[in-house]
């Protein structure tokens, strides 16, 4: 198993805005949040999420030995590694010429106090059958209407709507994939990043929402499916004092995937706000 040691910064590391607020500030330039990977001819997904699955069509059997031949594992994780070595090396940042696309995931609290997350589906192309917290990406096309994604540079990004943007996406993906009513779900807390040492750093953004709906209700909506059920395969509620418990010697700690531990370690660590927050409200 892949190491899934995972770096997570409060607001007083990468996190610019303060627990409660629900703005933050633009990415850097240089690292293009919302890019997303260039693919080549011939790669077979079609979309593609934050822990790496694709939303694809099924791959074709005849193309399937040439993409294994062009791109064998070894040889990306060679990649990646030469990659950030030049980085380091010429920008003083291992991560300069990487893509790194930028997550979000969310830590979702039911009305009667129970935590979700959900179990990934066995077709998902990283960290399948691991339970994960509902997320995604940002689309960049929702921050430039008309815009084709291929044509979407960081100048045309206006600080408003990539703040708009980041913050709205976890809602969405929480509806698509646990197919609850945005109506139901509360303005996002931004929690933190959380690095994936296990895909060369890819930060993820975790946040945390509350639901107006029980566990009950909310697993009524997740088995009626919505637009993505076919990522997950079940749904699984953790109480608070199970999910404050979570550490690297609890047994279900080896079925959580990386981005996950990053939110439950963010989560630990700024609990107390949180409820600081809710109840100055």
């Amino acid at each position: 198993m892949r190491s899934t040691r995972n770096t997570v910064h409060s607001e007083r590391h990468r996190v610019t805005c303060r627990l409660g607020e629900t703005r933050t500030t633009p990415p850097k330039q240089r690292n293009k949040l919302f890019q997303l990977p260039q693919r080549q001819a011939g790669d077979v997904p079609t979309g593609t999420e934050r822990n790496g699955e694709s939303r694809t069509r099924p791959p074709d059997p005849a193309a399937r030995p040439h993409l294994l031949q062009r791109l064998p594992g070894h040889q990306l994780v060679q990649g990646v590694g030469a990659l950030m070595r030049r980085g380091a090396a010429e920008f003083g940042d291992p991560h300069a010429l990487l893509a790194q696309p930028l997550g979000v995931g969310g830590v979702l609290r039911t009305a009667d106090g129970l935590l979700v997350l959900l179990r990934r589906s066995q077709r998902v192309a990283e960290a399948a059958g691991l339970l994960d917290i509902p997320g995604g990406h940002p689309e960049p096309k929702a921050v430039c209407q008309g815009v084709s994604e291929d044509s979407i540079q960081v100048e045309q990004l206006t600080e408003s709507a990539v703040v708009r943007e980041l913050f709205s996406s976890i809602c969405m993906e929480i509806r698509d994939e646990v197919n609850i009513p945005l109506s139901t779900l509360s303005e996002p807390v931004l929690l933190g990043i959380a690095l994936n040492h296990t895909s060369a750093g890819r930060p993820s953004a975790e946040f945390y929402i509350s639901c107006s709906l029980s566990s009950e209700e909310v697993k009524k909506f997740y088995w009626q499916g919505g637009p993505e059920a076919h990522e997950s395969t079940d749904i699984v509620f953790l109480s608070e004092e199970e999910m404050m418990q979570l550490d690297d010697c609890a047994p279900l700690w080896k079925e959580l995937c990386p981005s996950a531990k990053g939110a439950v370690m963010l989560y630990r660590l700024v609990l107390p706000d949180i409820l600081n927050v809710s109840t100055d409200k």
